[in-house]
């Protein structure tokens, strides 16, 4: 769609030269510097709208330089920091492992302690009910 609307543009600008150049057809007298010669004013203006397009185009070279300087430091600090994140998160990565072996160790330690526990219990139990009985 929007490459319809450029063609649209310039088919449109192309009818107005045109029709621009239809109704200025008069010769008019140039003189530059020591010549003189007679040129149809269409050619005049027409020259006049080129030259400047040019110089404008010549004026806008450095920003369109000075832009792409820009553009390249800015990739290079995009580069480095996607770099610096990477790395973050590859050490975050290593300590979320650490940690997560961690606590993993810890369970099998306290599902020892309480199997252990377990293991004991009954044996108190048992020397509970044998001091009671002996005093009986």
């Amino acid at each position: 769609m929007k490459e319809q609307w450029k063609v649209i543009a310039i088919i449109m600008l192309l009818i107005l030269v045109v029709v621009f150049a239809l109704q200025n057809t008069n010769v008019v007298g140039i003189d530059f510097f020591f010549t003189q010669f007679e040129v149809s004013l269409v050619l005049v203006v027409l020259f006049s709208i080129l030259v400047g397009v040019i110089i404008g185009m010549i004026a806008s070279m450095s920003a369109i330089q000075s832009n792409r300087k820009k553009n390249k430091e800015l990739e290079k600090q995009l580069s480095k920091e996607k770099h610096n994140h990477s790395n973050t998160a590859i050490e975050k990565d290593a300590t979320i492992a650490e940690l997560r072996s961690k606590i993993e160790e810890q369970e099998r330690v306290s599902r020892n302690t309480i199997s252990v526990e377990a293991e004991e219990k009954p044996e108190l139990n048992e020397d509970v009910a044998t001091d009671t009985t002996e005093e009986v």
